[in-house]
């Protein structure tokens, strides 16, 4: 397995906002396998939870739902837990110690984006929250334009780094940075999201 910084290699690792590729983390097959897995549930409007309905879309407009670890999903959990304990080991040096179910991620209609964000502040616990974030790219590059996932490299101005669309691909980074997926101009993006919980950073 190859783990791919996404900035300089020289340079140490900015886990504040870069990001680690791993390609071909799954084969087509099992792209297509997770992908019916999804298409065959109830798939709602995603949802930005301390916003109102009328400011959300502007934030966030796509659809989701949730793989929860079970049968048909095992191997794909126990692949993400092996590859994300090394990454850490590596590279960040989280205390971690649990997944979340996984974000089905469906961009179908034209405009369907999601603006910048940190995953930090969902779902925060008094003794657990998000630490490490991933996103696999489930659908081939060529069947959507636009729809890219995007990370912010200054808070202060507009720079950005644009991750990797190749299908298969596992996006690694921290829950702390910033990032969006641009809108949507044509065909279909699917992705699957997941976020690794442990102790409150300090």
């Amino acid at each position: 397995m190859t783990i791919t910084n996404s900035e300089n290699t020289r340079q140490p690792f900015n886990f504040l906002h870069g990001h680690l590729v791993t390609k071909n983390f799954l084969s087509v097959q099992d792209c297509e396998k997770i992908r019916e897995l999804g298409l065959a549930k109830d798939i709602k409007p995603g949802l930005v939870n301390h916003l109102d309905s009328a400011k959300e879309s502007e934030v966030r407009k796509n659809k989701i739902c949730w793989l929860y670890e079970d049968d048909t999903t095992e191997w794909l959990f126990d692949k993400l837990q092996n590859t994300a304990s090394l990454v850490n080991d590596r590279f960040f040096n989280f205390n971690i110690n649990c997944f979340e179910p996984l974000q089905f991620t469906m961009y179908d209609t034209s405009g369907d984006h999601y603006g910048f964000h940190t995953d930090l502040d969902c779902n925060l616990v008094e003794d657990d929250q998000r630490k490490l974030s991933f996103i696999i790219q489930l659908t081939d590059e060529n069947e959507y334009k636009g729809c890219d996932v995007e990370f912010l490299l200054d808070p202060r101005g507009p720079k950005t780094k644009l991750a990797t669309r190749q299908q298969g691909s596992l996006i690694i980074f921290s829950s702390l940075a910033y990032h969006r997926v641009t809108p949507l101009l044509e065909g279909t993006r699917i992705s699957l999201v997941g976020w690794i919980r442990g102790r409150p950073f300090r």
